[in-house]
């Protein structure tokens, strides 16, 4: 994937990323997984980051919103996606709807992208109710 950027947007978006991620590493400590990226960073998850469901995501992320390739589609920005939409899996943020999510991304994220990030990460991430 080629790696693409909007004036302003990915700097802000790739900060706003890592902090998600150093939350989430601090906030989910059940059984651990080790997320790591190409910058050789590690973080510990509590739902796995195979290879294969982060490719699962970034695929799905871009059907549902193809605009993102502007943004960024580099392996570790779709991974900080990935592990920021390990969120939605749990807590309050399992019950809200991915557009109730998405009205409390900006400036970080578009609505509509973090809407998109919410139903891919449900759709790939969080485990399936018995």
């Amino acid at each position: 994937m080629q790696r693409f950027a909007l004036r302003g947007v990915r700097p802000m978006a790739d900060a706003f990323v890592l902090l998600l991620m150093l939350t989430l590493v601090n906030s989910v400590r059940a059984e651990p997984y080790q997320c790591v990226f190409q910058t050789g960073a590690v973080a510990e998850t509590r739902f796995s980051c195979e290879p294969e469901m982060v490719d699962r995501f970034g695929t799905r992320l871009l059907e549902l919103y193809p605009e993102v390739r502007q943004i960024n589609t580099s392996p570790d920005y779709i991974m900080g996606l990935y592990i920021y939409a390990m969120a939605s899996c749990s807590g309050h943020f399992a019950t809200m709807t991915p557009e109730a999510i998405g009205e409390n991304g900006e400036p970080f994220f578009p609505r509509e992208m973090l809407a998109a990030m919410v139903k891919a990460g449900r759709e790939v991430i969080c485990p399936r109710p018995l």
